[in-house]
């Protein structure tokens, strides 16, 4: 009927789809048919509140299906393909998380974007600009190996999608929630030792 809180939402669907009894199905049905096709995020509303931010910083920090940590820093820790997560609470609406998960095309964030390059000899190179000047480019690949190459050696150049992966595909509802809630609730750096 939609009067549980959001935080209770993925429970009471999980807790439905373990039934056998042939009417929570047929609730579910109804339950799904009402989703707003027009919202990128219907399917996955459940799992904007709720979650356990240890979980998620586990499935961040240690799963490595998710891989988050090769490409995504907080404090320091993590690498420099994705943008740095540190304050990303406090910059993002879990709106705006859960979208860059689900979706990670729908809202590249500026300079993260990838760049295909095509050069004089054959070769293509994937990967995100970290420098360009008039002579050449920098690209840092999904490895963090970061690959100079001479403009003039550009026979095409070419930007397109984010280089996160879909982690829907290896993440379940739990775990989004998990990782939405671990993200929002980073909103500061952690405190230097010795400062306070």
């Amino acid at each position: 009927g939609g009067d549980v809180p959001v935080e209770l939402q993925l429970d009471l669907i999980e807790a439905a789809e373990s039934k056998s009894d042939e009417r929570f199905g047929r609730l579910l049905e109804e339950f799904n048919a009402r989703r707003d096709a027009d919202d990128p995020l219907s399917d996955f509303r459940e799992c904007l509140s709720g979650g356990d931010a240890a979980r998620g910083e586990a499935i961040v920090w240690g799963r490595s299906a998710a891989s988050c940590r090769r490409c995504h820093k907080v404090n320091d820790n993590g690498g420099e393909v994705g943008p740095d997560l540190t304050t990303i609470g406090k910059d993002k609406s879990r709106e705006h998380l859960l979208e860059s998960i689900v979706h990670p095309n729908e809202q590249i964030a500026k300079g993260f974007e990838t760049t295909t390059i095509f050069d004089d000899r054959g070769r293509v190179t994937v990967g995100i600009v970290k420098e360009e000047t008039d002579e050449e480019l920098m690209l840092m690949k999904a490895d963090g190996e970061i690959v100079r190459i001479a403009k003039d050696a550009i026979d095409e150049r070419t930007t397109g999608q984010s280089s996160m992966p879909e982690l829907v595909k290896f993440l379940s509802k739990r775990d989004l929630r998990d990782v939405v809630e671990y993200l929002a609730s980073l909103k500061a750096p952690a405190a230097k030792e010795g400062h306070e």
